[in-house]
């Protein structure tokens, strides 16, 4: 029972941790994209989204695939 309730803090702590990454990285995605279209005159808000949508939709592809990194390896 302790080991479980140990194992169970330890995973809700680094749950919590990735989550708080994640959400670091989008504010900062959303805030470099204001800059960018402070700074430019020819970046819009459309070209903003369609990048950040591009880096997360490209990012989950690649995490949803890496499980598949062994069998490539094995297959070579």
């Amino acid at each position: 029972m302790e080991v479980g309730v140990k194992k169970g803090n330890i995973s809700g702590v680094l749950y919590g941790i990735t989550q708080l990454v994640m959400f670091i990285v989008f504010a900062l995605i959303f805030f470099l994209g204001t800059v960018f279209i402070r700074d430019n005159a020819d970046v819009s808000v459309e070209d903003v989204f369609t990048a950040i949508y591009a880096i997360v939709f490209g990012a989950m592809t690649v995490g949803n695939n890496s499980h598949f990194l062994p069998d490539i390896a094995s297959a070579k």
